[in-house]
């Protein structure tokens, strides 16, 4: 229930974001079509009664007059059991060890067959692409014009930042300057 029921709630949010319902939604769950027509939407049985009341049976888009009582039950039911700690069985810790480590040798295995010739494109074409912009992030950084929002507070302490320019946290990076016209 700890991972099954927030994988529905991820998905239904998902949805929600999207505005629809899709097949590949809800991997791992019984759908069923209400409309019975064949190729029609398909919304999963579990819940389904809350899923008619907010998403529309014939095509599955998000119905404009959607149930926000419903929305709330389906986020409470599925998303309260992703709060509970507790422990993985030994077979699921071991499949996920094993996992990383398959991911790692992967990596390992493609990292090898990267040929020097394969290094010096990548980076020409990285810094013909790229380039300006990280010199000119570079520079912001240099001369502390630029902080992430999480340093704000830590530079102010240390006074490398004035503190009017903690109002301007608006992105994952700050920049006091607008030399650049833009949030990275």
């Amino acid at each position: 229930m700890t991972i099954t029921l927030p994988a529905f709630g991820k998905a239904f949010e998902e949805c929600l974001e999207e505005g629809c319902v899709t097949p590949s939604s809800f991997p791992g769950f019984a759908k069923y079509n209400p409309s019975g027509i064949k190729g029609w939407c398909e919304l999963p049985k579990f819940l389904g009664g809350f899923m008619e009341l907010i998403f529309n049976t014939s095509d599955g888009s998000l119905r404009p007059n959607a149930s926000i009582d419903a929305i709330r039950s389906i986020r409470q039911l599925t998303l309260m059991f992703g709060k509970i700690l507790l422990e993985c069985s030994d077979a699921r810790k071991a499949a996920a060890t094993n996992d990383y480590l398959a991911c790692e040798q992967d990596l390992d295995r493609l990292l090898n067959r990267i040929t020097e010739d394969d290094m010096s494109r990548f980076t020409r074409v990285s810094e013909l692409v790229f380039g300006q912009l990280f010199s000119d992030v570079d520079l912001l950084v240099w001369e502390r014009e630029a902080v992430r929002p999480h340093m704000v507070q830590v530079l102010q302490s240390i006074d490398c930042v004035e503190t009017q320019s903690s109002t301007n946290v608006s992105g994952p990076l700050v920049c006091k300057s607008s030399s650049l016209g833009r949030n990275f």
